[in-house]
């Protein structure tokens, strides 16, 4: 029924935005592309999560083969889907062990993309400048003609716009030294900026909230992991109501809103351990599955190497996720509730899941959650400023809310749970 509706929409804004310079395919060829392509993003998934890395890059060739050839073709989506199959190609760099080169075919993905919308805006005269509204109204018709296009909703339809108007404003940005990070990695990690569009990152959403935005992650079916602090103020006033998770990624884009909130009854001014809290969803965000937590943290050593992925507001404005890769644990704190370690975060990646990188990406799992970064006032603003034994960060173990979550996903948890995670 959805699908109906969408696509005559999709079109006229189509017709509105190209002049006869540009050549749209029909939707019945597009709905072949879109299914082809889908099907090889799954097996490059697949792939990934095996490690199967020749596997990965002879898919990944496909998918470009795939891809409607020809001068001036616009196919409703080419340019969005070309920059996934380079985003596909970054993470597998990333988990190969080559952190500098997913740097670089990440920020060529994104020269890339605005190279193509400089194209956009060449071609379409009859207006003179590119609308973003257009994009938006393309990606709704890739998803209307994907094969879950039967349970896309009316709500999904009317967020759709405005999810992907965030992205491609921040894309805009590319020129920002800012937006890819600092220009060479530290020695305990790297960090960049992605578009999630396959494993752990993209269970990862932006928390908005009535006081600005945090990060959260799925931990469970209608489950989702935060901080404490992004949903109640230092006075104990409540600050979620109304707030919204946005999976603002270039699969499947999906809006979510709370239904009630599970936290900690510490004080999370005084220990950070008690800086956790478990979002109940009005529904779960369509083509995801969920991470897996970890019961107990204490055995894990100091040095351990974990990585954290969150709308971290130092880079981009928070516009886009950003991921510390590589950085380590300290102290070996995780028995007593509490994670210290050398990730650079900001704010905004308050609730970003700290990950365990050597379960990426068969089985990502949950090791805490990422909750305040240690810093002091320069004179060019804030600066970071580790501890002695190197750490920047800290955040709640997994072990202060995992039989919590043990709780909820009882409540929560459908019978045919995996008819219901088709990503995974």
């Amino acid at each position: 029924m959805m699908k109906s509706r969408i696509i005559p929409i999709l079109l006229v804004l189509l017709a509105s935005a190209c002049t006869k310079e540009l050549r749209v395919l029909e939707v019945d060829q597009h709905e072949v592309i879109k299914s082809t392509l889908e099907a090889k993003f799954d097996g490059i998934d697949t792939a990934l999560i095996e490690r199967d890395y020749d596997t990965v890059d002879q898919l990944i060739a496909s998918a470009r083969n795939s891809l409607p050839s020809g001068e001036n073709y616009y196919t409703g989506s080419y340019y969005v889907d070309s920059m996934k199959i380079d985003l596909f190609s970054a993470w597998s760099l990333l988990l190969q062990g080559y952190p500098i080169k997913a740097r670089e075919m990440y920020l060529n993905a994104f020269n890339q993309f605005q190279e193509d919308e400089a194209e956009m805006v060449r071609l379409n005269k009859s207006t003179g400048e590119y609308n973003t509204q257009v994009m938006g109204a393309l990606l709704q018709l890739q998803a209307a003609t994907s094969s879950g296009s039967s349970i896309l909703n009316s709500v999904y339809f009317e967020l759709g716009n405005k999810l992907i108007d965030t992205s491609i404003e921040g894309l805009k940005n590319i020129n920002s030294p800012e937006l890819m990070g600092q220009k060479r990695p530290e020695h305990d990690g790297v960090r960049l900026v992605v578009v999630p569009t396959t494993n752990a990152l993209f269970h990862v959403a932006k928390f908005k909230n009535q006081s600005g935005w945090c990060t959260a992650s799925l931990v469970g079916y209608r489950l989702a992991l935060t901080n404490k602090h992004c949903v109640e103020n230092e006075q104990g006033n409540d600050v979620w109501q109304e707030g919204v998770l946005l999976f603002d990624s270039l699969r499947h884009p999906d809006s979510v809103n709370i239904k009630e909130v599970v936290r900690s009854k510490g004080d999370y001014t005084k220990e950070t351990k008690h800086d956790w809290a478990i979002l109940v969803l009005d529904r779960h965000p369509y083509g995801r599955g969920y991470l897996d937590v970890m019961p107990e943290t204490s055995q894990l050593d100091s040095g351990t190497k974990i990585a954290i992925g969150g709308y971290s507001g130092d880079l981009n404005q928070g516009q886009l996720m950003s991921l510390d890769w590589g950085c380590e644990l300290r102290k070996g704190q995780g028995i007593m509730g509490q994670h210290d370690y050398t990730c650079v975060t900001w704010g905004g990646s308050s609730g970003s899941p700290i990950l365990l990188m050597s379960s990426i990406p068969q089985n990502p799992t949950v090791i805490g959650v990422n909750a305040a970064g240690y810093r002091v006032q320069s004179g060019a603003g804030y600066s970071r400023t580790p501890l002695d034994d190197g750490s920047k960060a800290l955040g709640a173990s997994s072990s202060m809310f995992y039989d919590a979550l043990v709780r909820l996903r009882k409540l929560t948890e459908p019978e045919h749970l995996t008819e219901l995670r088709p990503s995974e």
